[in-house]
């Protein structure tokens, strides 16, 4: 099943109900799996609160954690929801990795 989510981006849930957002031009991709789409959708209205305020202009940085390595990010430095996995760098820092999909909101 495949469910276009405007521009170049579509929503795909394969056989084994695992889902991917994937954006068709530019080949990226989120994965996720059942649980991790649970968590995903019940954080949905925190998600929106935090672009909201970046969307006028308030300083914001929400990340959450949604299951295995992957996080669900949104700054206000950066018009948008970021969904990737991240990795924790030498010094014990997390950060996330080139791994995941941005979803850009406009201001």
């Amino acid at each position: 099943m495949a469910i276009d989510l405007g521009g170049t981006r579509h929503l795909h849930i394969d056989e084994t109900n695992e889902v991917f957002i994937k954006d068709l031009v530019l080949m990226k991709c989120a994965f996720f799996t059942a649980p991790c789409l649970k968590r995903f959708v019940g954080m949905i209205a925190e998600i929106d609160k935090h672009v909201q305020l970046a969307s006028v202009g308030k300083t914001t940085k929400y990340c959450e954690h949604i299951g295995g390595t992957s996080h669900v990010s949104v700054d206000s430095m950066f018009p948008n929801v970021n969904i990737r996995r991240w990795y924790e760098d030498s010094m014990g820092v997390l950060k996330p990795s080139r791994v995941g999909i941005a979803l850009f909101y406009w201001n």
